[in-house]
């Protein structure tokens, strides 16, 4: 079952007198209802009508990585929370970060072999 927070708070910005950076301060209320803590890291979605979302971006745990000096690619296995992925990178840039939602790790495995030795499409 989804809950949806119909609740609305607004915040002034403030500024840290020692760095002079923008400073958010969200109520106890509202920390607890999201599931918030101090050094959680937010993302945040302009919602084009001049508000904003904030959703706690999840933990991803680095596993390991591939690489292939012949082919310049390599490919970091990751797990987000309880999914595995894989990060791709070709000539040291990211090709793509591609979650693998309800696939097993010995899957994602294959998959990021397969990609770093050239032997199929990453699907």
């Amino acid at each position: 079952m989804v809950h949806k927070m119909n609740k609305r708070w607004t915040t002034e910005i403030q500024e840290d007198p020692e760095t002079g950076d923008a400073l958010l301060e969200f109520p106890p209320e509202l920390l607890e209802l999201a599931g918030w803590k101090e050094g959680d890291t937010l993302s945040w979605t302009n919602l084009g009508d001049g508000s904003w979302s904030l959703t706690k971006k999840k933990n991803k745990e680095e596993l390991y990585e591939f690489t292939s000096d012949e082919f310049n690619r390599s490919a970091v296995i990751y797990k987000n929370d309880d999914v595995y992925g894989a990060v791709l990178y070709r000539d040291w840039l990211i090709v793509e970060d591609r979650p693998c939602p309800g696939k097993s790790l010995r899957y994602v495995e294959d998959l990021a072999i397969n990609w770093i030795d050239k032997v199929g499409a990453f699907k």
